[in-house]
């Protein structure tokens, strides 16, 4: 791999000039006039080296010997910029047309990442918020897989506690309207007019059947009903989104295992317990958080601190060796704690990673989308798919950081215009498609790159090219940050590159530059191959 070896290059001179010092070798590609690949290297050493960058620079340059670049520059403060040879290009072009997609994807490591998001209450539909973390979720998956990983996606399912009581509550007060009997709306109950759906397919299918029953078992009969309804709702929704999960862990299974019991033998015999009016804490001040958490209330009841650890000591004990989070931003306080937790288990500081994504705001004709004909309150993510589109509503919720708001242009995600970012994307992969078809027409076939003859390159040819290697770097650096709102940002750069191109320069009526220009095509449409397969959208072959 192209990057791979720039890197071993810089790292090997790094290491022959200033042995024993280990630094992290970052590449970009820089404005243009400096080169196809950039480091700073320089301006990273001279903090360890007490030495001016340049100097440092000067001495990498003259310790280089390979036949990767055509040439090395410095520019100020302290950058080294690579120019790389047309044999390393021609180099990249062979072996991405031998290997496809599987080019940028590294060998195994024997790391077991789990991936836990979405993870909404088993009481209502998804909504738009819900979307955000599951893209989230579903892309970082994809693209761990690409750097050796093997990936498990979990919905961790809360079907205890009071909130899934309330549910079931609710579901039983319509459904004994439906049986002409009139009680009290629980208190916190909820009022969708999915629950009435629910009560309504319950009274259909069972009569008057649970009005017969003490109350408190039909209750508990129509709460797993009524959950089944609303896991079976929540999988089809999610499929819409081309989200699967691997597993489904379901909290109860932590109460019916004595799990909970366990992890709980676990903190007494640590430092980090005591007892307080009759409760359990746990010293989480000891790790940094503001305040202890209880683990066992004074009733005997345990709390959602303790059921926290417990599934985390699960994940742990399941033989995950990172599992990452994903969280809305009402979540953000338990960041510190649920952390403290993972250190007081004795387990390593780093198991668990977090990522917080803050609210999105659908906006349509200029003004906020706040209520749901469903919900009566929020916009479900069944709505959203239906309005613009399985490809739009992904795309979309990965165009910010998961750390900023969300502001979703519902007009544009629908519209067919260069202006939307997933129509301009599918676009120019039909357009490259485009161009094999009608070669194919003209009689002039791909015969692969190995037949074109010495490259050479023109400046938007180069452009392309570099954008196309660098995916590589792209993939490891979001491997390592999370921020994959990079990938779709890096597509539309490499689409806007090729559409550039194709403006100014013939690809069919190249003469002798032809095949190597059918080359470039077919590395870029295997380069946005892999690209669409992370963030899970469509390769559409004609528009």
């Amino acid at each position: 791999m192209i990057i791979e070896k720039i890197k071993w290059v810089i790292a090997n001179s790094v290491e022959n000039l200033y042995p024993g010092i280990s630094i992290q070798i970052d590449l970009e590609i820089p404005p243009e006039g400096f080169g196809d690949f950039s480091t700073t290297i320089p301006l990273k050493l001279a903090k360890i080296l007490k030495k001016p960058p340049i100097k440092i620079a000067e001495e990498i340059l003259q310790n280089i010997k390979s036949d990767i670049f055509q040439s090395i520059q410095i520019s100020k403060p302290g950058y080294l910029n690579f120019l790389l040879s047309l044999d390393t290009y021609k180099e990249f072009l062979v072996s991405l047309e031998k290997d496809k997609e599987k080019y940028f994807y590294k060998k195994p490591n024997d790391k077991k990442v789990q991936i836990e998001f979405v993870s909404a209450n088993p009481t209502g539909p998804l909504h738009v918020g819900n979307g955000r973390g599951g893209i989230i979720g579903d892309v970082l998956a994809n693209l761990l897989k690409t750097q050796g990983f093997e990936v498990e996606k979990e919905y961790y399912v809360n079907d205890a506690g009071s909130k899934i009581d309330s549910f079931a509550e609710s579901i039983f007060y319509y459904y004994l309207l439906d049986c002409d009997i009139k009680t009290n709306f629980p208190e916190d109950g909820y009022k969708g007019d999915y629950i009435k759906d629910i009560a309504k397919k319950i009274f259909n299918e069972s009569g008057k059947r649970f009005s017969k029953m003490v109350k408190k078992n039909a209750i508990e009969q129509i709460k797993e009903v009524g959950k089944n309804f609303m896991i079976n709702d929540i999988k089809l929704s999610l499929e819409a989104f081309g989200i699967n999960f691997d597993s489904w862990f379901y909290e109860t299974t932590l109460y019916k295992n004595e799990e909970i019991q366990k992890t709980l033998n676990i903190f007494k015999n640590t430092p980090y317990t005591y007892t307080s009016d009759n409760a359990i804490w746990f010293k989480s001040t000891s790790f940094g958080d503001d305040k202890d958490r209880v683990l066992v209330r004074g009733s005997g009841e345990p709390t959602y601190t303790l059921t926290d650890a417990t599934y985390h000591r699960n994940k742990w004990e399941r033989g995950f060796h990172k599992v990452i989070d994903i969280w809305g931003a009402d979540h953000f306080g338990h960041i510190t704690p649920m952390k403290a937790l993972i250190q007081g288990m004795g387990l390593p500081k780093d198991f668990l990673d977090i990522i917080i994504y803050q609210i999105v705001h659908l906006f349509e004709d200029g003004k906020e989308v706040m209520m749901s004909k469903h919900t009566g309150s929020f916009v479900t993510l069944d709505e959203l798919i239906e309005e613009v589109g399985k490809d739009a509503a992904r795309i979309f919720f990965l165009l910010k950081s998961a750390d900023t708001h969300l502001n979703f242009d519902v007009n544009l995600a629908k519209s067919r215009t260069i202006e939307n970012p997933v129509y301009y994307m599918q676009y120019t992969f039909a357009r490259l498609t485009n161009i094999f078809k009608e070669g194919i027409k003209r009689g002039i076939k791909y015969e692969g790159i190995a037949r074109a003859e010495s490259l050479k390159l023109n400046k938007e040819e180069r452009n392309i090219l570099n954008s196309l290697i660098f995916v590589e770097e792209l993939l490891n650096k979001v491997s390592n940050d999370y921020s994959v709102s990079k990938i779709p940002f890096a597509t539309l750069e490499l689409a806007q590159k090729i559409n550039a191109f194709y403006q100014k320069h013939k690809v069919l009526q190249a003469g002798k530059l032809t095949q190597q220009r059918l080359a470039l095509v077919n590395t870029s449409l295997i380069t946005l191959s892999l690209l669409f397969d992370v963030m899970g959208i469509k390769k559409i072959e004609k528009m």
